[in-house]
């Protein structure tokens, strides 16, 4: 998280459309993770949280894209012979193939919430023949829900968190005591239970 901060500071929305379009391809990279540093650096000030969701929209439907083609072009052998080495294993392609045929566009929908989906979308879309439109549509859609939940609820959990650092400081301290005191009392009271049971 620290490095993707220092990019973040670095680079700014360029490493956030780059970082996305690159996963939405396949590449395994930390897309989720980039999105909450971003939108608490927004929180903060020190990013615009509009820039940054539509650098992550803009990441995700292009990378998405670029992915549809590739399976649409190069077709599931390419995949199935190099695809291990950045991670798409035979039986996770196989595995998302499945829900793929199954349920179609709501697939390319809610996949951006999943890990192994997010990165296959688009390749499995182009191999199992899925129309452009149909998925440039729901893929448009995704992307929308996906990085407006991740920037938006990082956004008002850094701004919420802010205020409470400048205007609750003794607050934050006496909840924090009380949850450690009752997870202490927790463990204690677990730890005597399992030593008097037969």
């Amino acid at each position: 998280m620290h490095e993707v901060i220092g990019f973040l500071h670095a680079y700014g929305a360029i490493v956030i459309f780059v970082i996305i379009f690159f996963e939405s391809t396949g590449v395994p990279l930390p897309g989720e993770s980039l999105l909450i540093a971003a939108g608490l650096l927004a929180a903060q000030g020190q990013l615009d949280i509009v820039t940054v969701f539509l650098a992550a929209w803009a990441g995700g439907v292009l990378g998405d894209n670029l992915g549809y083609v590739v399976g649409r072009v190069v077709g599931r052998p390419i995949i199935s012979r190099y695809g291990q080495k950045i991670g798409l294993t035979e039986p996770r392609f196989a595995a998302v193939e499945k829900q793929f045929l199954r349920y179609g566009a709501w697939v390319v929908v809610f996949a951006r919430f999943f890990v192994v989906l997010r990165q296959l979308n688009g390749i499995v879309a182009g191999i199992t023949g899925m129309h452009w439109l149909r998925f440039f549509l729901a893929n448009a859609s995704g992307a929308l829900l996906w990085a407006g939940f991740w920037t938006l609820a990082s956004y008002y959990f850094g701004a919420k968190f802010e205020h409470y650092l400048h205007f609750g400081r003794h607050t934050v301290f006496v909840a924090g005591a009380a949850a450690a005191a009752i997870a202490l009392f927790l463990l204690i009271r677990h730890v005597r239970q399992k030593k008097t049971a037969p």
